[in-house]
């Protein structure tokens, strides 16, 4: 299985891992933090998986684990993806696949990744133009609103900007 002791190579644990610790070749490693110039993201595990890359002659998918028993939604999809588009960056290959571990039972379900490339890919581009200041990220008020010491300013921003959809409910105690 997966989870079985004697495949767990590496633990890398709150440190980013370098291309030189992926071209050991560890069959499977754990608690992976992934750095470059657009991307910071930390993985639950990485897979070695057959198919040449700037590695070698592997590369590694990523693997996602879950508590719940459940089907795998779009959205842990597309966090596979963008831990492949991650990934990609360090070996450069594209995991076409990538890993749900879930429930108690640790069952296992290899996913295919090029349904949702393009929307993972739509993600990490809109929040590196907000990181380097390109963009604002949207506003959203919610119910949280009502607590939040930065309440003034999003209700005058939602005014400026005439969005009254975000002007409904959440702040609407005036």
């Amino acid at each position: 299985t997966l989870l079985a002791p004697d495949n767990i190579d590496l633990v890398a644990r709150n440190k980013p891992i370098l291309v030189e610790n992926l071209k050991e070749g560890a069959a499977i490693v754990l608690d992976v933090y992934i750095e470059n110039e657009s991307l910071a993201i930390n993985i639950d595990g990485i897979k070695l998986a057959f198919g040449e890359s700037s590695l070698g002659l592997f590369h590694y998918e990523p693997v996602l684990f879950s508590s719940l028993d459940e089907p795998i939604d779009e959205s842990r999809r597309i966090l596979l993806s963008v831990s492949g588009l991650a990934l990609e960056q360090m070996q450069h290959v594209r995991p076409s696949h990538g890993t749900v571990v879930r429930g108690p039972a640790y069952k296992s379900q290899r996913i295919e990744l090029s349904k949702t490339h393009s929307k993972a890919e739509k993600i990490v581009n809109e929040l590196n133009d907000i990181r380097i200041g390109v963009t604002r990220p949207s506003l959203w008020l919610n119910e949280h609103c009502r607590v939040c010491r930065y309440q003034s300013h999003c209700k005058t921003e939602a005014q400026r900007t005439d969005d009254l959809i975000k002007l409904v409910a959440p702040l609407s105690d005036d």
